[in-house]
């Protein structure tokens, strides 16, 4: 990576960068939104540039602070390295009525809810693990499931193809169906948890008697936390609580 830094200032300022991962993206750290950028903008603003032919302290700034890399990218790699079906379409999941998503959960299939978190948090199936369809969609559902076994969306209908975009861009394809909401659910009898926020002066309050888990990378807990919160990233905890 230091040789190829040092190949890149030698090129001229006005050449093109096109970046192959955007913000957000667990592939590194620091990465911009710009969508485009140039050799003479990188060198100005890049703080990898900056270290001249320097290489330990290079190494060193590149190795702090990574993001904890998902579980999928082990996986990720092994797929790369075989044969796979060419798919020519978005495959849209199934419509599943209660009775299958029941006998589905009773046999321990995870149903990932994509809904924004306050519709999550106002009323969810039991069980049920809340994914919102945003950018990070495919990162956080690469964290949490597994390539071997079926999974049920909880998605509306017009957001299922770019779902399953996200999700088979990982080689998450093995969906066993879908539901569009809650309701056939509560009229089948079935019951909703639900999540209740804590406003800060009622944490205050309770900030002794209580265990506190803080779930962000450990470079955010690092950089300031509640003194007394133990760090346990989110994408570990996901796989202790649900084994």
């Amino acid at each position: 990576m230091h040789d190829s830094i040092e190949k890149f200032k030698t090129l001229k300022d006005y050449i093109q960068v096109w970046p192959g991962h955007g913000a957000g993206s667990a592939c590194g750290k620091s990465l911009g939104a710009v969508p485009g950028s140039t050799v003479g903008y990188e060198k100005l603003q890049n703080p990898a540039l900056k270290f001249d032919a320097n290489r330990a302290d290079f190494v060193k700034y590149l190795l702090a602070d990574q993001p904890e890399p998902p579980y999928y990218f082990a996986m990720m790699k092994k797929l790369n390295k075989v044969d796979r079906p060419l798919l020519t379409s978005v495959p849209i999941p199934a419509l599943m009525n209660n009775d299958q998503l029941k006998e589905a959960l009773n046999n321990g299939t995870k149903l990932i809810d994509t809904r924004h978190k306050t519709q999550f948090a106002k009323g969810f199936i039991p069980g049920s693990i809340n994914i919102q369809n945003n950018n990070s969609l495919s990162t956080w559902a690469g964290w949490i499931l597994n390539y071997e076994e079926p999974f049920i969306l909880l998605a509306e209908p017009s957001q299922l193809n770019d779902i399953s975009r996200k999700l088979m861009r990982i080689g998450l394809d093995n969906v066993m169906g879908y539901i569009p909401d809650t309701v056939a659910w509560t009229a089948g009898g079935g019951q909703l948890n639900t999540v209740k926020g804590i406003e800060i002066g009622s944490f205050k309050n309770i900030l002794n008697e209580v265990q506190i888990i803080d779930v962000r990378n450990a470079t955010e807990y690092n950089e300031g936390h509640i003194p007394g919160a133990e760090n346990i990233f989110i994408g570990h905890l996901v796989k202790i609580l649900i084994k």
